[in-house]
């Protein structure tokens, strides 16, 4: 069993553990947990100190907050606009049908896409085609070529070493 040291820091308990080093008590959940679980924040003279909740109690009561403000100040729309948006997209990504993770989890719940040179709103996306799209730079010319691609080598030569040797790209490609 791990021996631990008990130290008073201010209001807050500070402890030591010889498997986890220096471990804090967070004062919203009270879990005692190591340094690294705190946001390590600096004030305007360069002092440095750690928040006294941990960056899951900090997560969970920021999250519904900081939605509503993305919501608002990144697309202009409220959440009862991206429940319109969500019903009429039956609750599924807009490209691949794959339904909303309930999970509470932020970051699996459906993006909103939009178009980063009109600022206009498309639709919602599960996180893996929004940054599909964000990697092909919203060219649909881009896009349509790695189509093409794809569909050429379905089906076609299953190994590496057969496709290296032929040379052949698909007439649309080259």
């Amino acid at each position: 069993m791990a021996r631990r040291r008990w130290a008073a820091k201010g209001q807050r308990r500070l402890f030591e553990d010889e498997f986890a080093g220096v471990c804090y008590r967070c004062d919203q959940c009270g879990e005692v947990k190591p340094r690294d679980a705190f946001t390590l924040v600096t004030d305007g003279c360069g002092n440095k100190s750690r928040l006294r909740k941990c960056k899951d109690c900090v997560n969970t009561t920021r999250a519904p907050h900081l939605r509503r403000y993305n919501l608002a100040s990144k697309y202009q729309i409220n959440e009862a606009h991206y429940a319109t948006m969500l019903d009429r997209q039956h609750g599924r990504c807009a490209i691949c049908e794959q339904a909303q993770d309930d999970s509470g989890d932020a970051k699996k719940l459906l993006q909103v896409d939009h178009d980063h040179d009109t600022g206009q709103v498309r639709g919602l996306l599960c996180p893996c085609c929004n940054k599909a799209l964000g990697l092909f730079k919203d060219r649909p010319a881009v896009v349509e070529r790695a189509f093409k691609y794809l569909q050429h080598w379905k089906g076609g030569p299953s190994r590496i070493a057969d496709n290296r040797g032929n040379g052949q790209q698909p007439e649309s490609l080259t």
